[in-house]
């Protein structure tokens, strides 16, 4: 058998070329995928970055749980309770949030008609936020309350909680309605989102403002020129914690009302639970701080424990390990405080 060489011309000879990988995977997209309505950048990007960052945040506070139940042990069972039930809360918080995220990425796939903010895991942990925001207002509002003495202030942030949690069990309800859903009673709730989302931030603002201006007024009255570094830690510690959930709050609002046909403003409400979780975890943590700056006081100007001008009443008390004994002093009787070894 002879083989013969067979040339071939020029013009019809195989090109070499590279490929990109993305070439090849763009073959098994689906031609849904492939629609030019549909940008993932704007729905599943968005939710991915708000669920990560829930994530992480749900993370820390898991960490100040720990120390707090660590360093905390001496505070009182109802104080406990609120962290046990704020976290059980967070944590199921957290699992609507991956549940959802799991049907957006890998259950929708090649469905982009599927991919909807209308769903059980979705509505769960929208219900769930302002439940976990109460939580957290109620502490710094018993606070407001203690400085101020206001029971219009503490009326007042009662009734826009309330207010957020029936405007959101309200929209939860329409949501799941599946008549609801189509057609043009998708524009009916936008009045009721904006003002759920309004009466948190509002309040959040107003406990802010309040704790900050009886802070300042304690501050002036105080006779102690020592106690000036400790007034100005509480406000700053007082902004820091008020006006990042306030921020968040507006920010929800503005990406709604501007880009409310994108996932952007839900990926930003994915985040206000845990931030609400975090913050209060943070205020009751930094007391540690507050009571050693006050035993540090006390211990310098040789006062009895718990008679320094402290502005939280729950920050009078030694730091918890600190040894108590009794005294006797000039023929008095006076309670000293040791420090631990």
């Amino acid at each position: 058998m002879q083989i013969t060489a067979v040339r071939i011309p020029p013009e019809i000879k195989p090109v070499i070329r590279m490929v990109h990988p993305w070439q090849i995977a763009q073959r098994f997209i689906p031609e849904e995928m492939a629609d030019p309505d549909f940008n993932p950048g704007l729905t599943i990007g968005p939710a991915l970055v708000g669920a990560m960052t829930s994530s992480f945040l749900f993370g820390c506070a898991v960490l100040q749980t720990y120390g707090y139940y660590r360093h905390s042990p001496s505070d009182p069972k109802v104080l406990k309770g609120l962290v046990a039930a704020l976290m059980l809360l967070t944590f199921g918080h957290i699992v609507c949030i991956m549940t959802w995220l799991w049907s957006l990425v890998v259950s929708s796939f090649g469905k982009p008609d599927e991919i909807t903010i209308f769903s059980k895991p979705r509505t769960a942990s929208v219900v769930l936020t302002p439940f976990i925001a109460i939580l957290s207002q109620s502490f710094f509002v018993f606070r407001l309350f203690r400085l101020s003495h206001s029971f219009s202030l503490l009326l007042l942030c009662a009734f826009l909680s309330v207010l957020n949690i029936v405007g959101t069990l309200v929209n939860a309800a329409k949501t799941l309605d599946h008549s609801f859903m189509s057609g043009e009673g998708l524009d009916a709730p936008s009045w009721l989102t904006v003002l759920m989302v309004a009466c948190g931030g509002a309040c959040d603002l107003i406990i802010t403002t309040g704790l900050v201006y009886n802070l300042r007024i304690q501050q002036s009255t105080s006779k102690l020129p020592q106690t000036a570094n400790l007034f100005d830690k509480l406000t700053l510690w007082t902004i820091e914690t008020g006006l990042v959930t306030s921020i968040a709050t507006f920010l929800v609002i503005i990406f709604y009302c501007l880009m409310r046909n994108t996932f952007t403003w839900i990926g930003a409400f994915t985040v206000l639970a845990d931030i609400y979780a975090n913050t209060l975890l943070a205020a009751l943590n930094s007391r540690r701080a507050v009571r050693r700056h006050t035993f540090i006081l006390e211990n310098f100007r040789g006062d009895a424990p718990g008679t320094s001008q402290a502005p939280y009443p729950e920050d009078l008390r030694p730091p918890d390990g600190t040894l108590t004994a009794d005294a006797v002093v000039s023929d008095q009787a006076s309670s000293v405080s040791l420090p631990p070894n």
